[in-house]
């Protein structure tokens, strides 16, 4: 016997004579043979001339649909409160059906929606021509007017045949789930693709390209074995500028591993509880993190060197303290350049100063480290000249002064990260210049009239949102798709035989429909294109993750 899974299993316990009927295996698509063929269906039913028939201890077919009620999540009819709602809502898609079998409207459907709702199989599909397989790149489903599958498939059966597998088709439950397919990241989901967030706590996606981690991971080898020296040359010399600079060190330690973690966060693929990605995780961690220094690094030196200044320490060894600074400011030197390198390349990018770019820029885990980094180093410079004044003159007043120093430009700088972050976690637009220039390009093609109402977004670091509303030339557009540049022409010619040979009604409403039909895929290629004009301006500013929503004015 084939093995079922679960749902499967469950029609199985619903069917009173315990058979695994061929319904099942049609069901999950392991029946290739024509509808016809098919020796019993779903839950009990025969196929008869006049339809489907139960014969199950006599049930007829408002009991046997009863039993058709699809399980979803939350609700035992899916989207529909009872069974009584679903039985309308499947009458009236029948009605619908009906109506397309006998006049079908010219509009395209996918390869999935003609094999499950017109019973058609790959190889009847091969004997079509698809109107449409790719968009840009991207390989999307196969696209067939809906004349052409009605006519094959009406060729391979009857009508009522074809309306009854339609039926079928709604009362087993696949419509809910091809619905559900729809949704951003639902197959992910179904399949157990979607990771989780301890699988990316301390791995990286090499793909992503998670800009930062490298300058944070030196930060975190190099203040680690600094903070300890610090400390422990902090309680030797009882200096409170070596105090504050040790808090800066913990501090710096605390955030860079933190911030480590959410940079591996945000290099998560978008699923479907977060369709745009996680990137915004980056300022999210950031932000915390300048709460973090801002405590550690920044308000408690701060208290304590205010004190020392009322009560000055006793201090030991200004050569150990003037050593100190000195290899912390070493130290500290990497970390900085690497940061500054990767600010000014990207601040390039951009097309941007750096000095702009630290400002206005939205790659807060560089900015971040950069900030540290610098105001470790002008803490190490601050301290070897306070070691210095107390080792020629024995006032123990400039280890206070520097101690205040210090964690004042923690406090600082802590305070305008924090204010940047509250901007990037809001959401920032693109550059002004840019959306100018994006509108202009999109204006001066030949088939937009117009642009309204821009938006955009940054939501990450190479995440970004582009929205707006396009008035298309539909003479343009007219003129495109029946290449009608010039009159008289051939295709003018053409056009006006076509138009001479319509003698009734009924073929001017046809003829009117195929070309409104014409007109409405040409209207969807075109806005394909748009997209992607609007797309590879984006990526020359270095984005690789579009969202881009264009709207009919």
């Amino acid at each position: 016997m084939n093995r079922l899974n679960p749902r499967a299993m469950r029609m199985r316990r619903l069917n009173p004579c315990g058979k695994h009927h061929a319904c099942i295996r049609y069901h999950y698509g392991r029946a290739q043979q024509p509808f016809r063929q098919q020796k019993s269906y779903q839950l009990g039913f025969k196929y008869s001339s006049s339809g489907f028939r139960s014969f199950h201890n006599g049930r007829d077919g408002e009991e046997a649909f009863e039993v058709l009620g699809v399980r979803a999540k939350g609700s035992r009819y899916g989207v529909h409160k009872d069974m009584e709602q679903r039985k309308k809502y499947i009458m009236r898609r029948i009605d619908a059906f009906r109506k397309q079998l006998e006049s079908p409207d010219h509009v395209l459907i996918g390869a999935t929606r003609a094999r499950s709702e017109y019973g058609l199989t790959r190889k009847h599909l091969s004997k079509l021509t698809p109107v449409r397989k790719s968009e840009g790149s991207e390989l999307v489903e196969e696209l067939y007017w809906l004349p052409d599958i009605v006519a094959l498939s009406r060729a391979i059966s009857d009508e009522q045949v074809i309306i009854d597998r339609f039926r079928h088709y709604l009362e087993s439950g696949r419509q809910e789930r091809y619905r559900r397919s729809k949704i951003y990241g639902m197959n992910q989901m179904e399949k157990g693709q979607v990771s989780t967030w301890v699988g990316h706590l301390w791995y990286s996606r090499k793909d992503n390209e998670p800009s930062g981690a490298d300058v944070v991971w030196i930060a975190i080898k190099q203040n680690l074995a600094i903070c300890v020296v610090k400390l422990g040359v902090a309680g030797y010399t009882g200096s409170s500028a070596v105090f504050a600079d040790a808090m800066h060190s913990v501090a710096d330690v605390i955030n860079a591993m933190y911030r480590y973690i959410g940079i591996n966060l945000a290099t998560r693929d978008p699923d479907y509880r977060h369709p745009y990605g996680y990137n915004r995780l980056r300022y999210v961690f950031t932000d915390r993190s300048s709460l973090i220094l801002l405590g550690i690094g920044g308000i408690l030196p701060l208290i304590h060197g205010i004190k020392s200044i009322t009560e000055p320490p006793q201090l030991t060894s200004p050569l150990a303290m003037g050593l100190l600074f000195t290899v912390v400011g070493v130290l500290e030197t990497p970390a900085l350049i690497r940061s500054y390198n990767a600010l000014r390349v990207r601040a390039q990018r951009a097309r941007r100063s750096l000095l702009f770019y630290l400002w206005e820029g939205n790659d807060m885990i560089n900015i971040t480290t950069f900030a540290e980094c610098g105001l470790g180093v002008i803490a190490a410079g601050v301290g070897v000249a306070s070691s210095f004044q107390y080792w020629l003159t024995g006032e123990t007043i400039y280890d206070s002064y520097a101690s205040v120093f210090m964690a004042s430009t923690v406090v600082l700088g802590s305070a305008l990260l924090l204010s940047k972050n509250a901007k990037a976690l809001v959401g920032e637009t693109l550059p002004v210049e840019d959306v100018e220039y994006l509108i202009f390009k999109l204006e001066e093609d030949d088939v937009v009239d117009s642009v309204h109402d821009v938006k955009t977004e940054v939501l990450g670091l190479d995440t970004v949102r582009f929205k707006a509303e396009i008035e298309f030339n539909a003479e343009a557009i007219t003129r495109k798709i029946m290449n009608l540049y010039e009159i008289p022409s051939d295709e003018s010619k053409q056009l006006f035989d076509d138009v001479s040979l319509l003698n009734t009604e009924v073929e001017v409403e046809d003829w009117v429909m195929k070309n409104n039909a014409m007109y409405q895929t040409a209207l969807s290629s075109e806005l394909q294109r748009i997209e992607n004009i609007v797309k590879s301006h984006l990526a020359e500013a270095h984005f690789k993750n579009f969202y881009i929503d264009l709207e009919l004015w």
